[in-house]
């Protein structure tokens, strides 16, 4: 079992992870405003793959338990509040195929990306509120329960950080708005992994051919 100076330590990787996420997705966010849905442009791509990868990290952490990690090395929540001090609540449906999906779809050259029955569309919004919720209840409990084990302003700067992300995805948010969002839900994001996306020749489509260039 970790020290508490290595908890808090570790807290800061935690806390990096989730702005990763919440910058990330607002990256993605305001791609999508533009009309960007199939993100050829690799820095975009990089984004999506980049934010996957810490939802899987952050989720994880959440809701894996000591006893089933094959890495002992990994850290859990459950390092810092054991299960009778706190409860995240049963995973969310948008975040129970990310594992897979990342695998699949990022870290592995995998045969799998070929079926095209299988929806590869991301929802960074949607995934960042649903892991977000549990992040800043679990800085609120471990602030309450164990403050040694964290720094701090732990709890602060979560909650600080998640908020500024809300305010910037949704600057003037109304109950009108929110059930706008609800009947007409945003098209989901893509990659070239989509098999739709590459040409018989195996070109990428809309690819730029003098390296790589930011958008504006």
């Amino acid at each position: 079992m970790p020290v508490d100076a290595e908890l808090q330590e570790q807290s800061i990787h935690v806390f990096w992870h989730l702005r990763l996420v919440l910058d990330l997705s607002a990256h993605l966010h305001t791609r999508r405003e533009q009309g960007v849905l199939e993100l050829i442009d690799p820095l975009d791509a990089a984004a999506l793959a980049t934010f996957a990868i810490s939802v899987r990290a952050l989720k994880d952490f959440i809701w894996r338990q000591r006893k089933n990690l094959r890495e002992p090395t990994d850290a859990v929540a459950e390092d810092w509040l054991s299960r009778g001090e706190w409860d995240p609540l049963e995973m969310p449906d948008e975040l129970a195929r990310i594992n897979k999906r990342v695998g699949q779809d990022i870290a592995h050259l995998s045969y799998r990306r070929l079926d095209r029955e299988i929806d590869r569309g991301w929802e960074p919004v949607m995934v960042t509120h649903r892991l977000v919720s549990r992040i800043a209840l679990f800085a609120q409990e471990v602030q309450l329960r164990q403050p040694s084990r964290v720094p701090k302003r732990f709890q602060q700067d979560v909650w600080g950080a998640v908020t500024e992300w809300r305010e910037a995805i949704e600057p003037n948010p109304s109950p009108r708005a929110l059930i706008e969002k609800l009947k007409h839900p945003p098209l989901p994001l893509a990659t070239p992994a989509h098999p739709e996306s590459i040409r018989s020749n195996g070109s990428l489509q809309g690819t730029r051919s003098r390296g790589i260039t930011r958008p504006t």
